[in-house]
C-alpha cells in the first residue's frame, strides 16, 4: 500500500514492480515508500481462483 501525498488516498497494487500510479489522481507513486496497511479490525475474506487447468489464476 502507498499513501498518495497529493490526494492523501491509499493505493494498493498486486504488482510491486514497474510504474505505480495513484488510481485517484493519477500521480506517479513509483518512488514512494511501500507501507504495510493497518489491518486491525478488518474482516477480510481472501479467496484464490483456479483456472480450468487447475493452476491458480
Amino acid at each position: 500500500m502507498k499513501l498518495c501525498p497529493y490526494c492523501n488516498k491509499k493505493s494498493y497494487s498486486a504488482d510491486g514492480k514497474g510504474q505505480w500510479r495513484c488510481p485517484y489522481c493519477n500521480k506517479d507513486l513509483t518512488n514512494m515508500e511501500l507501507q504495510i496497511p493497518d489491518r486491525t479490525g478488518d474482516n477480510v475474506d481472501i479467496k484464490v481462483g483456479y483456472g480450468e487447468d487447475g493452476e491458480s489464476d
